[in-house]
């Protein structure tokens, strides 16, 4: 019988809870480099430049307060309870090497969370590598997680390392799970079982090490019990899960100020001037203003 989404959801928050009761969450590092996240370059700040920035917003009421929490170069930006919700969950998933599975819509922060977990784990000085499951020639899948021998196939010239790889010791992320053809999820799922990947015309298991954090915008247990992906698979990564409602997208008025303060003193710091002044009419207008797709 399908489990509904209710009981589904009722399921995971019993999870959270006992992962909760545990205790408290390892803090975490702020690690600002060598993170292998393939990003535009952190920008470097002075210190001037920051007391600079730190100048302005004087029309702010102090109830908007500090509205982004720093995980190295990433930032979450928000006060509403999902963004706290999203914040606990980063906190309790990077406590420890558990898959964790992020599902909903596109444009709510998937990747931008499984960032965050890993910059503040204790992989953060490894590798982030992400991958889009769904943007890959299914003829190239295997090629891209696991690499390939010199000759595998026309146009393999050299030995080229696949993802999981290139994740040794950190983290990959899994970009649209759900579009992982069938054949392949049976060849990830024996990856993740044996901690072992082998080459395309490969002749030898190669040990890794990666946590394993996916994301869809798919249910993805609805999907597993329509036959159109693996239920081991599911289950092998589902350990945490984590579902990111469209209501996370920056909606509220602290949402609001805490971005424009944000986008204020980036533009002060990477051209070392003062920062531009943010006044309350300026948040109020801002919020009536209709935000469509990734922003809406």
């Amino acid at each position: 019988m399908r489990m509904d989404r209710k009981a589904l959801d009722d399921q995971r928050m019993r999870r959270a809870d006992a992962a909760r009761s545990e205790g408290p969450p390892k803090q975490f590092s702020g690690h600002k480099s060598q993170t292998g996240i393939s990003e535009p370059g952190e920008t470097k700040q002075s210190e001037g430049v920051a007391k600079l920035a730190s100048l302005s917003h004087s029309h702010l009421p102090a109830e908007f307060g500090p509205t982004n929490n720093h995980f190295g170069m990433v930032e979450i930006i928000g006060q509403s309870p999902q963004t706290q919700a999203m914040l606990d969950f980063v906190h309790r998933a990077a406590a420890n090497d558990f898959p964790v599975l992020l599902e909903g819509e596109s444009g709510t922060g998937k990747e931008l969370m499984a960032q965050a977990i890993h910059l503040a784990s204790a992989r953060a000085p490894r590798p982030f590598i992400a991958v889009n499951c769904g943007a890959i020639n299914p003829n190239l899948i295997e090629s891209e997680l696991f690499g390939h021998e010199k000759g595998a196939f026309t146009g393999a010239v050299s030995r080229k390392p696949g993802r999981f790889e290139r994740a040794d010791r950190g983290t990959l992320f899994l970009d649209e799970i759900g579009e992982l053809p069938l054949q392949d999820q049976v060849k990830l799922l024996r990856a993740l079982q044996e901690r072992r990947i082998e080459r395309v015309s490969g002749t030898e298991e190669l040990k890794v090490d990666v946590r394993i954090i996916a994301a869809t915008n798919h249910i993805l247990l609805d999907e597993a019990e329509d036959g159109n992906f693996r239920q081991d698979l599911y289950y092998r990564l589902a350990v945490m899960t984590f579902i990111v409602p469209p209501s996370a997208r920056p909606r509220g008025r602290h949402s609001v100020a805490g971005l424009a303060l944000s986008y204020s003193t980036l533009q002060a710091n990477e051209k070392a001037r003062p920062a531009f002044d943010v006044r309350v009419t300026a948040v109020s207008l801002a919020r009536q203003h209709p935000r469509i797709g990734k922003c809406g």
